[in-house]
């Protein structure tokens, strides 16, 4: 009998960020786990809009505060015109949760919250598993 072998299937993230170095960090975070993968960047929402476009991530993790357009608008944007893509917004303002949550987002995240609960959020968002908001490290 041939041995049937299950593929274990990567999350791709874009990862929305106007500091450069917060991306860095953020791609640098989820490299360590296996079970997600950075498949582009965005410094502003609007550049988010045609990353998602053109990536098509099972995931947007996105910065709620951003020049050009800001993480909400985009997120509305986002789930409007493909809402099979989850989005995932982190900030330092955690005022923010009401109207990131109006603007459609599936989860908000404070930044400061460990590694392995970003992942996990991540990957309950596609699996559908409930929430695990809290601060981001």
């Amino acid at each position: 009998m041939a041995a049937v072998h299950q593929r274990k299937q990567v999350v791709d993230i874009l990862v929305v960020d106007d500091e450069a170095r917060a991306r860095r960090a953020l791609r640098a975070l989820l490299a360590t786990y296996p079970a997600v993968s950075v498949v582009a960047e965005a410094g502003n929402g609007a550049d988010a809009i045609a990353c998602a476009e053109a990536t098509r991530p099972s995931v947007v993790l996105m910065d709620v505060h951003m020049p050009v357009m800001d993480g909400l608008e985009a997120t509305r944007q986002i789930k409007r015109d493909h809402p099979e893509i989850a989005v995932l917004l982190i900030t330092i303002d955690s005022a923010a949760e009401v109207a990131a949550r109006a603007a459609g987002a599936d989860d908000f995240l404070l930044k400061g919250l460990p590694g392995g609960d970003l992942v996990t959020a991540i990957l309950g968002r596609v699996q559908s598993r409930p929430s695990v908001s809290g601060t981001l490290r």
